[in-house]
């Protein structure tokens, strides 16, 4: 059997994230407990892996309200047919 291979983590895919793993590594550094149980060097590599990556923004209520309409009318379609 070829041995497969496993990515080490998940990356980080938005700015939501990114804050959190920051915020994160400041309590660390600071001593405190965090949230994630991850360690210094893990919260690192995270970091550096999405460092200079255009992350997408967190969607505003209204985009999301207009996605779900758009979505429902799309359905709504698939179904008169």
């Amino acid at each position: 059997m070829p041995e497969e291979k496993h990515r080490k983590h998940t990356p980080i895919t938005s700015e939501a994230q990114r804050g959190l793993l920051g915020a994160d590594l400041a309590r660390l550094r600071a001593g405190k407990k965090t949230k994630t149980g991850m360690s210094e060097e893990q919260l690192v590599a995270h970091l550096k892996e999405a460092g200079g990556k255009e992350l997408p923004e967190r969607k505003s209520l209204e985009e999301i309200v207009k996605s779900i309409d758009n979505f429902l009318a799309k359905q709504e379609g698939t179904l008169k047919k």
